[in-house]
């Protein structure tokens, strides 16, 4: 199976694949099925991490898949594997470790409403959202982490909204490359 990793356009998770990949491995035939990941986000950490949790088997950049033949090489004898992150520090400044469980921390954000419900919160401090940090991080089991990635300054067995916030913007948010440096100027004459 050939399946895309992304689509901007999806309003909650720009990595649908993730959820087609998971569902594929729930079917009894998945055992037989090879499940091959296309991206054009290919350095992104958060879909290598997505995919690799919903046990896809190859993961390509779309320029690796660009013509017929390169297409027809990879279905036939794929190589390679869902690489880890480009970045690993990224994953240790969001809480996430090899505990953490991202895609079952972005169905459950996605199932609360959680990315509205934090634009719109009042008072963070209310024992309801200690409660929804609580049963978020049932499911994520991030570890606490200030916004540079450090141990918190006073001991917090949960991630602190602003801190889930972070995570699922990483974790359910294409990322823009930064733009090109400009050319450099003209030689003088």
């Amino acid at each position: 199976m050939l399946v895309d990793a992304a689509d901007e356009r999806s309003p909650d998770d720009h990595f649908p694949g993730v959820a087609v990949v998971e569902a594929v491995r729930r079917a009894r035939s998945s055992q037989q099925t090879t499940v091959i990941v296309l991206t054009g986000h290919f350095l992104d950490g958060a879909v290598r991490r997505r995919m690799r949790e919903a046990r896809a088997d190859y993961f390509y950049h779309r320029s690796q898949l660009g013509d017929a033949a390169r297409l027809r090489a990879a279905v036939l004898e794929p190589s390679g594997g869902v690489p880890g992150p480009a970045d690993p520090e990224e994953e240790i400044r969001l809480g996430v470790s090899a505990a953490s469980r991202v895609n079952a921390a972005v169905a459950h954000a996605l199932a609360e409403h959680l990315p509205e419900r934090l634009d719109e919160r009042a008072s963070p401090r209310s024992r309801a959202w200690i409660r929804l940090r609580e049963r978020f991080n049932r499911q994520a089991r991030l570890a606490p982490t200030t916004s540079d990635g450090r141990a918190p300054d006073r001991t917090q067995s949960l991630p602190s909204l602003p801190q889930i916030a972070r995570f699922l913007t990483w974790a359910t948010r294409v990322k823009t490359p930064p733009p090109p440096p400009p050319p450099p100027p003209p030689p003088d004459e």
